[in-house]
Order: C-alpha cells, then structure tokens, then sequence
C-alpha cells in the first residue's frame, strides 16, 4: 500500500529500506537503518512512512465511525426510554434510578456522555540536521504523490520578516486579543492566517508543498512566514524539524512539542549523540545572571509577589553562589570542577536545602499561571525557566553531569566568569 513516484520502481534497496520502516512503525519499535548516499534512502523513508500514516488515519476513521454508530443507538434507545417515560408517567421522583449492569456506572436516568477510547493517529516528527537537508527532504515529499498535513519548525530569528528579536517581537504582537483580532504593531503578522489558508488549499487539492512554495506565497501576502509555520503546527500530521528541536531539552519546551507516543524518523543522525548531550547542557556567564538581575529591579519586580519573587530569588541565588566559589578559588585556579558524586550537594549549596523543591515549582508552574512578560523580561523569564530545566534534570541524573564553574570558564566561545552545567552521557 505504499506510492512511489510515477515511472519509477523502486529498487531492492529501497523496498528493504521501506519494509524495515513500515515494521518497526506498525510495532512501535526503535530501528536504524544504514544506507548508503545515492541509493533513494530519503525517497523510501518517505513513502514508507507516508503510507504507513494513510492506513493508519484510514483505520482511525472506520474505528470511529463504529463508536459513532454504537453512540447513535444509545442515543436512539435513551430516546424510546424517554418516550416511554413521559408515556406512563414514571419521570423524575416517580420512577427510581435504574443502573446498568455494565460499564463505569451509567444509569438510564441521566443522559448517556459518549467517550471516543480511539486514539487518533499519532504525530510524526521528521528530523535532520540542517534546514537545507529538511529542503531537500520536501522537495523529494513533492514526488511521493502524498499530500499529507504538515509544517517546518524554524527559529523567529531565522524567519522573521524584520529581523526581531523575541523580546522586540512580544512588544508588536501586545496582548492575547490584540493577537486574535489581527490589530497588532505588525503588519505581517496580521496576515499571517492567510499563507496557512493557502496552504492548507494544497493539501486539499492533493498537491504537496516545498520551501520554494511555501516563500511565494508568503511574499504574495507580505506575510510572517514564523507564524504561518506555527499556525499549520496545530493540525500537521508531520512536523518536519531540525533534531535539535526535539533533542535541546529547553527547545522542546519553548516550542511546546509534546512527543508522547509520536513516530520520530530521523535522517542523517550521524552526530545524535552530541546533539542530546548539548540539549541538556547549559553554559552560563555571571554577567547574564547579573543583568537578568538587573531587570527584574528596573521593572520593581523584587517585592513582587508569586511566581517573580520566586524567579528574582532563584537567580539571586545563583549569582551570589557564582561569586563565593569564583573569589574563593585558590592563586592560579582556573576552575573548579564538580563531579557526578558532589552534584546533589553542589545544587543544594547554591540554592538552599529546598532546591530540589525549589526547581520542582519554577518548572512546574503552568503557563496561564505565570505572569506575561512581554519586553525586556522575555529574555530573562527564558533563561530562568533554560537553568531550571537543567538544574531538574541534574538532580534526577547526577551521575551524568559535571559542573564546571571558575574565572575563565568557556561560555559561548569566549572565555569568562561562570558556569557550565554539561551533561556526559
């Protein structure tokens, strides 16, 4: 059941290639398959997959349509008991409550609520290395002859019309309802909606859409291609991704991609590992600390209450511990290294004997809880929430990390005061 583009056969590679992905998606399984450059690898993962998510979104519907129907005739006999009901009069006070012999507890004297227990097909994510390799990957999605639902996953930094920051762009964009009403500061924001209409058209006329496609549009409509992408993410089928995205622990959790029972694909893997590892590692200056310190104060955040003192108090911490270690570290001490077996006890000492407890609420914290921060503090609020994560994860993994905090320490390619929290395994 799988396409393959018109006037080409695939050739026993490929079929191996695409009877391996179609196995191991059908069985929730891990696999990794070596092919060599040249041999159709990214055309056969492709169509295998695609594929393989048709007949799935074919099963969800008929599996539907059966709970459907069985809600339908509930429905038909809750009405005839209704009807029979009224008839004898034996309603409300006058008739007792008559219990199912099955099911969690319904009873014929309230209405029946129908639960669809059919999971819907899960969310594909297809990774690579760079955005150029995702290019070519939906040029070769153009050749299927599949046309699923889909979207690209890219930085505001790199799609940004006007080259915004996100602090910059949080300003134009105002509030919730400014948003929604399209009466922002930006006017190619207010147009975006409209590159995802057009886009979702392909689909609907069965055409698949590449990069080149999807920029013509967004130039015809003046539009802001970040948000346009954003906008398609709600309803894609496949989200395609640089693997940064779901393996940097922090990206994942700013773009909010919740990758619970997804099929993951990844092409071009070569260096996963360091990928993994540099996601749940973060490098921190104490100037950073000190300037998010500082805003806080400009903006009168320190006697605030919730979640900002919580925040103010966190960083506060941590740049006092910055300064204890760095200007007790001995004459001609570089650094000072912590190693898997001290790291519980360095996380306490920098943060007082409730760190873990401490940590626990800054990332637990909802998000229609936390205060908008639109401006300056975007930034900073960011960063807090980037330590934090990584500081939860240190204390559920010690043994693979090392903390490394000195005078001239490497964050970021410059050599400073500060800190780096890297994981090694």
């Amino acid at each position: 059941y799988v396409k393959f583009p018109a006037n080409i056969n695939p050739h026993p590679a490929q079929r191996m290639t695409m009877a391996k992905i179609i196995d191991a998606l059908k069985k929730s399984q891990h696999a990794m398959i070596e092919s060599p450059t040249g041999t159709g690898k990214t055309l056969a993962l492709l169509c295998s997959t695609l594929g393989w998510l048709e007949r799935e979104k074919e099963a969800y519907k008929k599996s539907s349509a059966k709970v459907r129907d069985m809600h339908e005739a509930w429905s038909v006999a809750r009405k005839t008991y209704e009807d029979a009901s009224i008839a004898y009069g034996h309603r409300n006070d006058k008739v007792s409550t008559v219990k199912a012999e099955y099911g969690d507890g319904w009873d014929a004297s309230r209405p029946f609520t129908h639960k669809n227990d059919v999971p819907p097909p899960p969310r594909v994510y297809v990774c690579s290395r760079t955005h150029s390799q995702i290019e070519q990957i939906l040029r070769e999605l153009k050749r299927t002859g599949y046309a699923p639902k889909y979207t690209v996953l890219s930085s505001r930094q790199r799609l940004c019309p006007l080259k915004k920051s996100d602090a910059d762009c949080q300003d134009m964009l105002g509030d919730g309802l400014t948003q929604q009403e399209r009466r922002t500061a930006c006017a190619h924001y207010n147009r975006h909606e409209y590159v995802a209409d057009t886009m979702n058209y392909y689909v609907e006329k069965n055409c698949a859409w590449d990069m080149e496609d999807f920029n013509r549009v967004v130039d015809e409509f003046s539009a802001c291609s970040f948000f346009a992408l954003r906008n398609l993410q709600a309803t894609s089928e496949i989200v395609f991704c640089p693997y940064n995205y779901l393996f940097d622990h922090n990206v994942r959790r700013k773009m909010k991609l919740d990758i619970a029972g997804a099929a993951v694909i990844i092409d071009e893997g070569h260096n996963i590992e360091d990928v993994c590892r540099s996601g749940t590692s973060i490098e921190l200056s104490k100037a950073q600390v000190a300037e998010a310190i500082a805003a806080f104060n400009a903006q009168s955040i320190k006697s605030a209450p919730g979640y900002y003192a919580d925040v103010y108090q966190f960083l506060l911490k941590i740049l006092q511990f910055l300064e204890r270690i760095i200007n007790n570290t001995g004459e001609g001490q570089k650094e000072v290294v912590v190693r898997s077996h001290e790291i519980v006890g360095c996380v306490i000492d920098m943060l007082g004997e409730h760190a873990v407890e401490l940590v626990r609420n800054l990332i637990k914290t909802p998000d229609n809880a936390k205060p908008t921060h639109n401006g300056p503090l975007t930034t900073y609020m960011n960063l807090c929430e980037d330590i934090a994560n990584i500081l939860h994860l240190v204390t559920k993994t010690p043994e693979s990390y090392v903390i490394i905090i000195g005078r001239s320490v490497d964050i970021n390619g410059e050599e400073c005061e500060g800190m780096c929290i890297s994981c090694m395994e």
